[in-house]
Parts: C-alpha cells; structure tokens; sequence
C-alpha cells in the first residue's frame, strides 16, 4: 500500500498548504525542491475535495495501530525516541510544528491551541510496543490528545484529555441535556 519510490526507504515528507497564487507558492517553494534528492513531488493546486489525498494514504481499509499527541515541548532523549522508533518499526511519524492561526483565542472547544508540537504515530499493529514507548518517553510533554487523530478503542480519559477541563464539563453539560442515556456512544464518547 505504500507508493513505489518511497517503499522500504527511510523518507521525510514535506507538506505545504498554501492560499497564494500559483506562481508565488512555487516561488516560496523553490528552496525547499533545493535541500536534497526528491522521491515524489505532487506540489499542485487541489480543490478541497481532493484534499486528503496529500497523505497518499489507501483508499481501502486495512489495519493499524497509533494515536496523535500534542505536546508543549521537545527534548534531544524525545527526539531520539522518535529517531529510534523509525528506525525499527514501519510507522509513520509526523511532527507538526504549531502557532499561527490554530493559537487563536476564538471561543470554541478546540483543546490544546496552546501546544507547540502536534505528533502523530501511526504503525502496523505489531508495533505497538514500540509506539507505546515513545508515548512513554514523549509523556512529560504532552498535554492531550486531538479527537480526529484518535485511533480505535478510547477510554473516556483519553477523550477528556481532547479538552480543556471546562470546556468538557460544559460539553458533558450538553450531552446530559440532550443524550442522557448516552445513545450516541459509538464514537470518542463524551459521557453524560
């Protein structure tokens, strides 16, 4: 399922979303076509709906095992950990560099905009061990899940920790008003 020219090599993917023009974007991007050898370049104008399909992912199921952190801080040992974990599972470990607009302060129940880092670990599940031991390592620093980057089974503090404590309170608040026998529990339940 992996794309050919990237299958069974060590690779870092660069991802650019970009709201300029087509030839700025490419100007701003430039540089970046500079700093080593490319496998793929797929930089091109998407329409939304074709958004998703940057991540080259398969379009038919399959199994797998990982979750996404955020976390407020990085050191060289958390870096090494993930380092490490490259090196020895077949996973894909993305580090999203955060701020900008996502730090705003419009009200909403977005957890975590303070967050400088966003990591996602996907791998097969043999690998789990492995995942779970750079979660370990990564732990002083994290400061919660996303609920979009929740991967199978969730315990309810594992959903809470998508939040901050008030914001799930009032969003439990909610649920009690108008799901009190929490019908609607088939997902990353946010209980009554």
């Amino acid at each position: 399922m992996i794309p050919e020219p990237v299958r069974g090599r060590e690779v870092a993917q660069i991802r650019i979303a970009s709201i300029a023009d087509k030839a700025t974007t490419e100007r701003l991007v430039a540089p970046l076509r500079e700093i080593g050898p490319m496998l793929m370049d797929t930089l091109d104008a998407l329409p939304f709906t074709q958004a998703s399909s940057i991540f080259t992912d398969p379009p038919q199921p399959h199994e797998y095992y990982g979750t996404g952190i955020f976390l407020n801080g990085l050191n060289k040992s958390a870096m090494q950990a993930l380092l490490e974990l490259a090196g020895k599972a077949s996973a894909v470990v993305q580090l999203n560099h955060l701020g900008g607009a996502i730090a705003g302060s419009a009200p909403n129940a977005i957890g975590h905009r303070d967050a400088r880092y966003f990591l996602r670990l996907v791998s097969d599940p043999g690998s789990r061990a492995l995942l779970d031991g750079v979660f370990a390592a990564l732990a002083p620093f994290a400061s919660g899940h996303a609920m979009n980057f929740m991967f199978g089974p969730t315990g309810a503090d594992q959903v809470r920790s998508a939040f901050a404590a008030d914001t799930y309170k009032r969003l439990s608040a909610l649920k009690a008003t108008y799901d009190p026998a929490n019908l609607f529990r088939f997902n990353n339940n946010i209980i009554p």
